[in-house]
């Protein structure tokens, strides 16, 4: 089973944006009992590159930020609830 255009779009500029295949795969995540370890995996991966400097308004920086705030509602509404 393949992905969308819709969905082969959205990986395409996620990755063009800079989110680390960590951040992709678990926002693409629909095997429940792998959600939890990509999750916590992507935003591992975004708090160490977090760690090193950023341009502040970048790009970058927003695609980071942007993904921060969508892992941390993904874990607020699938792996907080299942806890």
């Amino acid at each position: 089973m393949g992905f969308l255009r819709s969905r082969k779009r959205d990986v395409w500029s996620r990755w063009k944006a800079g989110q680390s295949l960590h951040e992709i795969g678990a926002l693409l995540e629909t095997d429940d009992s792998k959600l939890a370890r990509r999750v916590y995996e992507a935003l591992a991966a975004i708090e160490q590159r977090l760690l090193s400097p950023i341009e502040p308004g970048s790009d970058e920086e927003k695609a980071l930020k942007t993904a921060q705030k969508l892992l941390t509602v993904i874990k607020a509404e699938k792996l907080d609830q299942q806890a």
